[in-house]
């Protein structure tokens, strides 16, 4: 056998290694996505009940509470009305200079 013979051989045999490693790297990585993707539906139906929760129980303390409730968000939208002035304020006063 010629060493060009040889030389064939073991290209052809570098190929089919290669090949081989190839497809073991993409059957990893296709079993590690579907972990992750698992894992990750896992969690996020977790987080999404989590929520859920909390939702209702906003809603029963609402319900027993109805005037801190009202007071709360009146609070919390004038806050948010005097801080928008603020800056509107501040915003007027600074295009003007």
């Amino acid at each position: 056998m010629t060493s060009q013979q040889e030389l064939q051989e073991q290209l052809t045999d570098l190929k089919a290694e290669i090949v081989d490693l190839s497809q073991s790297i993409a059957s990893l990585a296709s079993k590690n996505a579907s972990e992750v993707v698992d894992s990750s539906t896992h969690d996020l139906r977790d987080a999404a009940h989590r929520v859920e929760d909390r939702g209702r129980e906003m809603v029963a303390v609402v319900r027993d509470n109805p005037g801190t409730a009202s007071t709360i968000a009146i609070s919390a939208g004038l806050l948010g009305l005097a801080i928008g002035y603020v800056i509107g304020g501040a915003q007027t006063s600074t295009s003007r200079r």
